[in-house]
């Protein structure tokens, strides 16, 4: 199916899908991913995928700090991305991606400069799959902007990157950060 395609059957059960925001997301999402495991941030990993991605990322993270490793991933630039396929299921949607990026990419020894893989100054270019689930019933329309300081129902002062409601009038946030998550990740 190519992408148009995708677009209208998504748009069938969501109308105001967005293809430039989804993917803007996508991209976004991404490098904060990479960033996270390049610091074995696990709280950032855990927000933005299901359970089972978090689980193995948390166990070969474990191994890497067993072994004394780090992986290095760093300015990253994204060249293309493409939604290459969408399956409405019982319960979610899955949405496949394919993100074409240049970036550096290496394995080195923990507190030395001895590098195991990769390079340390030169890009090299990857495209990663992307598969991500959202609730089957969520439509576009519900999405907070992230830029708000402020609650839409009451006024009240609000930091969307803390908060999933709010604290006075329990209203809750609906942002493509809390409603997508990447089910799986490959290279």
């Amino acid at each position: 199916m190519v992408e148009k395609d995708i677009i209208e059957e998504i748009k069938k059960y969501d109308p105001n899908f967005s293809k430039v925001e989804f993917k803007r997301w996508c991209g976004d999402v991404l490098k904060t991913l990479q960033e996270a495991w390049s610091k074995k941030d696990l709280a950032t990993l855990k927000y933005h995928e299901v359970k089972e991605l978090y689980q193995l990322h948390e166990k070969q993270l474990k191994v890497m700090q067993e072994r004394k490793i780090v992986n290095i991933t760093k300015d990253m630039e994204i060249d293309k991305i493409k939604i290459i396929d969408y399956n409405r299921m019982p319960d979610c949607e899955l949405f496949k991606v394919i993100i074409s990026v240049s970036l550096i990419d290496y394995y080195q020894k923990e507190n030395s400069m001895q590098i195991l893989s990769g390079y340390l100054n030169q890009k090299v270019d990857a495209d990663y799959k992307l598969e991500i689930v959202r609730d089957k019933d969520f439509l576009t329309e519900w999405l907070v902007d992230k830029s708000i300081t402020v609650c839409p129902n009451c006024g009240a002062m609000i930091n969307l990157l803390q908060q999933k409601k709010c604290e006075y009038c329990e209203t809750v946030f609906i942002t493509m950060d809390n409603s997508y998550k990447i089910m799986s990740l490959e290279i």
